[in-house]
């Protein structure tokens, strides 16, 4: 086996001890590798990936090892390392994996030699204690998270020139001995490229004007921080998803977009498996002051991204909304045409003979007031049943409370909107049935540890005349009245 260039292991007991790898290899990869080391006679210069994920290794050798080749690390959840190598040796390393990684306390600064990296995943390093401030000068960097990072102290301590860098993310654990402009310079502009921005639970009291210079930013989450208001938003015409629930002191919306244009690259984090979210999410936030203005944004700029959809197509799951939104609020408004009284977890969806047989529809935009109760709803959908007459679509609400007290707060509007092509494809076998009594139906399936309720819902069938007229200032105040609903059928 000296030639073998290719070893994969999954998880299965090892008993004695590991004295040989073979030098050709290219690819190993090893799950939950019982060892503290790699054997010491391993010469790794062909080496391209390693991964060693749930290791028990404390350092990858006990001395130096070139490592000219190699492009992946992946050390996912090896909870006993505490040392890693010079990234000097590592020249050409593209992709770091360290998530999990415990009982780390500190990143090399040698990481800012590693001028083809991408990728660095930090997440739930919960002892990790400083990180150089040369990783955003490392201009091939797309995506950082160091989401769960709760004890760092020491983070970009001065601005660097990282252009190319696409995603930050902090998440999940505030760090509270950060101030806002050691995770934000103000010099944000020079982060061009950066497309994805989570900095949700940093504690942070302040966000730079110059976040709207970011025009390829297309994901931003701003969740649980503490800032009163945000600058303008307005040129940030790529962005089509905004969190700002939980945000305590948040008073007012910022200027939204006032285009938005879709990028035609279908974009995937590589931190997740599926299409990100579009639209935006505001609740828990109890000093925000005009509510209802606030909703009219909302509405409108998700019409507007509806509209950017409509014009350049992308690609969008057939059970997941194209756009949806969750925002505070207990009325629905009047635009919303067909409105009707909440049955537990349905949302019966009637489509009269008019739009069975119109071609000029674009899809179905719908508006729920829903509220938790004592169990709790799923995040899988519920895949759809093509039985007659009634066919189901299942939907899922992107936001799930976290504990008993979330589930005592107000009542929340839930938007979203499914495309003519999504609707045909999932409930109508490729087209419209040609029936005067067709009907489908939403369904948000319980589960026994959560449980949603419908109060109210209404839904309206889109037209393109219907995006062409929406705007972000506001929608006409007529449209923001609610209509008196009834039982369905009724």
């Amino acid at each position: 086996m000296r030639h073998l260039k290719l070893l994969q292991f999954s998880p299965v007991d090892f008993c004695g001890r590991l004295d040989f790898l073979s030098n050709e290899l290219r690819y190993l990869s090893w799950c939950i590798y019982p060892f503290d080391y790699l054997p010491s006679n391993f010469q790794p210069d062909n080496l391209v990936g390693l991964i060693l994920n749930d290791s028990r290794i404390k350092k990858l050798w006990k001395d130096t090892k070139p490592l000219p080749n190699l492009r992946l690390l992946d050390l996912y959840r090896s909870e006993s390392l505490i040392e890693l190598p010079h990234f000097g040796e590592a020249p050409n390393l593209e992709r770091l994996c360290l998530k999990g990684c415990i009982q780390l306390r500190q990143i090399d600064a040698s990481i800012g030699l590693l001028k083809k990296l991408t990728e660095l995943d930090l997440r739930e390093c919960e002892n990790l204690i400083s990180v150089p401030s040369s990783i955003l000068g490392l201009n091939s960097l797309e995506y950082l998270s160091l989401s769960g990072c709760s004890k760092l102290r020491m983070l970009l301590d001065e601005p660097r020139d990282g252009e190319h860098l696409k995603k930050l993310c902090r998440g999940e654990a505030p760090i509270h001995s950060l101030s806002a402009s050691s995770i934000l310079p103000e010099d944000l502009c020079s982060i061009s490229r950066m497309r994805e921005l989570d900095l949700s639970y940093c504690s942070l009291r302040q966000i730079p004007d110059t976040i709207g210079n970011l025009h390829c930013l297309e994901w931003l989450n701003l969740r649980g921080n503490k800032f009163g208001t945000l600058p303008s938003l307005k040129e940030l015409s790529k962005l089509y998803y905004i969190n700002l629930a939980s945000c305590k002191q948040l008073k007012c919306l910022p200027e939204l977009p006032s285009r938005t244009h879709l990028s035609s690259e279908i974009y995937l984090s590589p931190f997740r498996d599926v299409i990100g979210s579009r639209g935006i999410n505001i609740f828990d936030c109890p000093e925000l002051v005009d509510r209802e203005g606030c909703s009219s944004m909302c509405f409108s700029w998700m019409m507007q991204i509806v509209k950017a959809h409509h014009q350049y197509p992308r690609f969008s799951p057939l059970r997941k909304p194209c756009v949806e939104s969750v925002i505070q609020g207990s009325e629905i408004p009047r635009w919303f045409n067909n409105q009707h009284e909440g049955m537990g977890n349905l949302m019966i969806i009637d489509t009269p003979p008019l739009i069975q047989h119109d071609n000029n529809w674009i899809g179905i935009a719908c508006c729920v007031i829903f509220r938790f109760h004592d169990r709790m709803i799923t995040t899988l959908p519920i895949f759809p049943l093509r039985t007659e007459p009634l066919h189901t679509l299942g939907v899922e609400i992107p936001w799930v409370p976290f504990n008993e007290e979330d589930m005592k707060t107000s009542d929340r509007i839930w938007l979203f909107y499914f495309t003519r092509q999504q609707l045909i494809s999932q409930c109508c076998v490729g087209r419209m049935p040609d029936r005067a009594d067709f009907k489908f139906k939403f369904e948000i399936r319980r589960t026994p540890l959560f449980e949603s309720r419908v109060k109210e819902y209404g839904y309206r069938w889109v037209y393109e005349e219907d995006v062409k007229h929406s705007n972000v200032t506001t929608m006409h105040s007529g449209d923001l009245l609610p209509q008196k609903r009834k039982a369905f059928g009724n």
